[in-house]
């Protein structure tokens, strides 16, 4: 790589931590804002239905991605950048309808499920309302970030959604846990298929070219990839769906609460990794090995730095975070006090996981990510039973803290 290549490369990544770092905060903001509208709006029993169904859509959502969501930036990325506009195409193609099949699969396995236990028919129902619109959000996502699109990639589901859904929420007097995913769905529906236009113009530039497929080897790679990402989500995300199953949903509502304030502290890890993808793809397959290290190491020290001043204030006054949901959640603060520490960690390592994916150690990065969430799974089905909801707290967090040394571990002295 030339010095005239490096300093593009420099000055892409820096415009694109500008984007990132500008719009990611509002849309989290903005979801965060929903959470404490609905909170307030809710009973806690409907608010943990609302943020139980909106786990397992999450869940099922990557699952139906085949792993398209982390390897299409990668594949999007190396192909753009090497010319190679056929296979580009033909990634697209055959992602998109891999995809949709996978998605029509696990709806139908929804609908079934939902005949066959009427306890959980209302949950289910709409987890098969929301993976739809989820799902392709997920796929789009990551097309427009292989493009370095940051921008629009993540607009309409992370900002434009939640903003939507708070007004929509607040000027109707949404007050039942049904209305307010109804308004989730409608909204997510609408504003993404505004957004699958912006992706198709996006790829104006492809023009007339024929794709080439190269299914099977696009699948070898995605399926690891996916097998990570599912795992990573889940560590974050099944601890709320068992407190559900096993503690009902009003128990729910305050570790959802808990759950989402933690996120916050990863602020400044969501913003680099949605960014520094395609450049440590770019580094790993131009041979710059020291550059792409030394792109993990100063993201991790400067997501450590940003996060630092959240998890302190979590750490000494959980009580103040919570008190904006109301009384009924201020009995989470030391489960919110657990999750936290697991994010900081998070926050220490950076873009380590991410560095694997890009630099095809995707399948080390797999056998990392599930050891760590069968990690979680023997900790929430040991530590749930004695300690309840603080047992699941302390799973996630466990499990959070060995995958990402782990991953940094691997990322910084093993890639080759």
């Amino acid at each position: 790589m030339s010095e005239h290549d490096r300093s593009a490369l420099t000055q892409r990544l820096s415009k694109a931590l500008l984007s990132a770092g500008a719009i990611l905060p509002a849309g989290l903001a903005l979801n965060y804002l929903l959470h404490l509208v609905l909170a307030r709006a809710l009973s806690v029993a409907d608010f943990g239905l609302f943020a139980y169904v909106q786990s397992v859509a999450a869940i099922l959502a990557l699952l139906a991605a085949l792993g398209f969501s982390t390897s299409l930036m990668r594949f999007v990325a190396a192909y753009r950048i090497n010319g190679q506009l056929a296979l580009l195409r033909g990634v697209i193609v055959s992602s998109a309808r891999a995809v949709g099949l996978a998605t029509f699969v696990l709806v139908a396995l929804l609908l079934i499920a939902a005949l066959q236990f009427p306890g959980q028919r209302t949950a289910l129902l709409w987890a098969a309302a929301l993976v739809v619109p989820l799902t392709v959000d997920v796929w789009r996502e990551s097309c427009m970030r292989g493009l370095q699109r940051t921008a629009a990639a993540i607009l309409p589901r992370q900002v434009l959604m939640p903003a939507l859904c708070v007004l929509i929420v607040v000027l109707c007097g949404v007050s039942q846990a049904s209305t307010a995913m109804a308004v989730v769905v409608v909204s997510l529906v609408v504003l993404e298929w505004g957004a699958l236009v912006q992706l198709r113009k996006a790829l104006g530039f492809l023009g007339d070219t024929s794709p080439v497929h190269q299914t099977r080897a696009w699948l070898a790679s995605s399926l690891p990839m996916g097998g990570t990402a599912l795992a990573t989500l889940g560590i974050t995300r099944w601890d709320l769906v068992a407190v559900g199953v096993w503690a009902g949903v009003e128990a729910a509502g305050p570790y959802a609460a808990a759950s989402k304030t933690a996120l916050l502290a990863s602020l400044a890890a969501r913003v680099v990794n949605l960014v520094v993808g395609p450049f440590l793809a770019e580094l790993y397959h131009a041979g710059e090995l020291r550059r792409f290290r030394r792109l993990i190491v100063l993201a991790s020290a400067g997501t450590g730095l940003a996060g630092a001043p959240v998890v302190v204030l979590v750490l000494w006054r959980p009580e103040w975070v919570l008190g904006v949901f109301g009384d009924g959640y201020l009995g989470a603060a030391v489960l919110l006090q657990v999750l936290v520490c697991g994010q900081f960690v998070n926050l220490l390592t950076g873009p380590a996981g991410l560095a694997l994916a890009m630099s095809r150690y995707e399948r080390l990065n797999l056998m990392l990510t599930l050891a760590a969430s069968l990690l979680s799974l023997v900790g929430l089905a040991v530590l749930l039973p004695i300690y309840g909801v603080l047992g699941a707290a302390l799973a996630t967090s466990l499990a959070l803290i060995a995958l990402n040394l782990t991953q940094f571990f691997v990322s910084v002295f093993v890639i080759r």
